[in-house]
């Protein structure tokens, strides 16, 4: 069961906070989120918790449900604990290269990161009130992605999208809902993956966001506890 839930987290942790959008300003963060997955002929699978980050490289994640399971980054690993099992997980991937990170701190360059990972800026085109931009991919990515798409409005990332060489859509990811505080936060994801399996759709809510204020004593001082039972992926 443990593997099953890893697998559904992790991909949890892409789509809730792995978009690089530009939070301005933000020293510390307390966000509540809700991620319901949708499949055809499945019955929707929804992820309950709570992000704590304070700048330059706090960064814990608490999942409610399904499971109890506290996500803890630092700048070689990414930990994974339950809780109820005293069992721990640790993958390679840490803080430096974390997307989530990047959701509440990149603010040098509004095209998501895409120039700074070999992607080229071909084009761009406006339609109404909307900026869309054509990115080419590099070279490791030319077998199986024809291009991206970041579309703009009023100065936003609106949506991202993803072009396969068959001219097939393979990810379309929607914001929306931008914060009053942090305007380039968004509170509403719309994700749809398209793959040979079939297609998948996200839908995550950040709850009642809060910037900028002390996070918990309690949280900043978590620890795993040292009787824990260690399964180590970093080196496998």
């Amino acid at each position: 069961m443990i593997s099953n839930y890893l697998k559904i987290l992790f991909l949890s942790l892409y789509i809730i906070v792995g978009m690089n959008l530009f939070a301005q300003d933000v020293q510390q963060a307390q966000v509540k989120f809700i991620q319901t997955q949708k499949e055809e002929g499945k019955e929707d699978q929804i992820v309950k918790g709570e992000i704590f980050y304070s700048h330059p490289g706090f960064l814990l994640i608490k999942i409610n449900s399904p499971v109890s399971q506290v996500i803890q980054y630092n700048s070689d690993n990414i930990k994974f604990y339950y809780p109820t099992e005293n069992i721990v997980y640790i993958f390679p991937g840490g803080i430096k290269t974390s997307p989530v990170i990047d959701q509440f701190t990149q603010r040098q360059v509004k095209d998501m990161g895409l120039s700074s990972i070999g992607f080229v800026l071909d084009n761009q085109e406006k339609k109404d009130d909307h900026l869309i931009t054509f990115w080419l991919p590099p070279d490791n990515l030319k077998k199986v992605l024809d291009h991206v798409e970041l579309e703009y409005a009023n100065r936003q990332i609106v949506a991202y999208r993803e072009i396969a060489k068959n001219g097939r859509v393979t990810n379309e990811t929607k914001y929306s809902d931008f914060d009053e505080q942090v305007a380039d936060f968004p509170k509403v994801i719309l994700s749809k993956f398209v793959s040979s399996k079939g297609t998948s759709e996200f839908e995550i809510e950040y709850l009642s966001p809060i910037f900028n204020e002390p996070l918990p004593d309690d949280i900043l001082e978590f620890e795993i506890p040292k009787d824990a039972n260690i399964k180590d992926f970093t080196t496998k």
